[in-house]
């Protein structure tokens, strides 16, 4: 099959794929599968996941490429296995052109390939460039231009790579995504490392004697106010759960990712298992119930689970950075 084609039919897979997230156990286990995985794109996480468990029912542990697995961990591909395919950008070349003028009073930079400049100076349309009328840039252009080269994404094309159980050799053991905590009991002393780091770095205040909560609320964050109320009286480990969805709805805003208020309360939640499953506390019972009567669209899913994706990556590297209280119970966060 050519390659284009192969491409094609890999983006239509994805789709299909998303679609079986209506299931909320099958979300569930992508959720667990998608936080050991973060070197690869969300769309190539969803090729592995779909090839290998959706296909095979076999549970994704560790996957590279055919040399890889040969010269970095002795392994090699067992005979009669197919790859997993999953899409690598065509990179190339560019050259590029940079101008800086000021419009409305603002000084602005504009960066263009060189080609695409040619282009709208021969032929000069109308219309506007990221806003701002193409006449203005154009002439921006003639008054400077500086010249550099670099890099960028033409198309896709298929490259393959085979998980740990399709291969045989050396002795080989899957790095270990490490977790913060012991027991499945979350210490306060984590989530007041929470709280301050919250506080110094987001400069987000947290609440943990919120009141006048409505039957069922766990917390709310308002951020006109950058603040997180959470509701008084709950256990460590939903006061930790709790404080997580309200931080990743902190970081959906400061995105400003433009979500629907359902959808932004799903990647909240996901959000948050994903990061309590980090430190070691399963919230299945509560977080995977909450979405449970989700059902996107093939589209929506792709816009919600890039959004989970990366702020999960974005958690989780708080998480740890909160986490360093645990190791050093007697120095103070900063």
């Amino acid at each position: 099959m050519p390659n284009e084609e192969k491409v094609q039919e890999l983006f239509k897979r994805l789709q299909e794929g998303a679609l079986a997230f209506r299931d909320s156990e099958t979300y569930k286990k992508f959720l667990l599968f998608q936080k050991n995985f973060w070197p690869y794109s969300f769309n190539n996480q969803m090729l592995i996941y779909i090839q290998l468990w959706m296909d095979k029912k076999i549970q994704p542990t560790f996957v590279a490429g055919f040399r890889t697995w040969q010269e970095e961990f002795g392994r090699y591909v067992k005979r009669g296995e197919k790859g997993i395919a999953i899409l690598a950008p065509r990179i190339t070349t560019f050259n590029y052109v940079t101008t800086h003028f000021t419009w409305h009073g603002e000084d602005v930079e504009i960066v263009m390939r060189l080609d695409q400049l040619e282009a709208f100076r021969k032929n000069r349309p109308g219309g506007t460039y990221k806003g701002i009328p193409l006449a203005d840039v154009l002439d921006a252009y003639d008054k400077e231009a500086t010249y550099s080269k670099g890099s960028g994404v033409i198309g896709f094309m298929v490259v393959y790579v085979f998980d740990v159980s399709q291969t045989e050799g050396r002795a080989f053991t899957p790095p270990r995504i490490t977790t913060l905590l012991e027991t499945a009991t979350v210490p306060e002393k984590l989530i007041t490392s929470i709280i301050n780091i919250a506080k110094q770095s987001e400069d987000v205040v947290v609440n943990l004697d919120g009141e006048m909560f409505s039957e069922g609320m766990m917390g709310y964050y308002v951020p006109s106010e950058r603040t997180i109320a959470i509701r008084r009286g709950v256990s460590t480990d939903q006061k930790f759960k709790t404080l997580l969805h309200e931080l990743a709805h902190h970081f959906v805003k400061k995105a400003k990712l433009k979500l629907q208020t359902d959808q932004e309360e799903l990647v909240a939640e996901s959000v948050a298992f994903i990061a309590s499953d980090h430190v070691g506390l399963d919230t299945t019972q509560y977080s995977i119930g909450y979405v449970a009567s989700w059902t996107p669209e093939a589209e929506t899913f792709d816009k919600m689970s890039s959004a989970i994706y990366e702020l999960s990556k974005q958690m989780i590297k708080f998480l740890d950075r909160c986490g360093d209280v645990l190791e050093k119970p007697d120095t103070e966060v900063r």
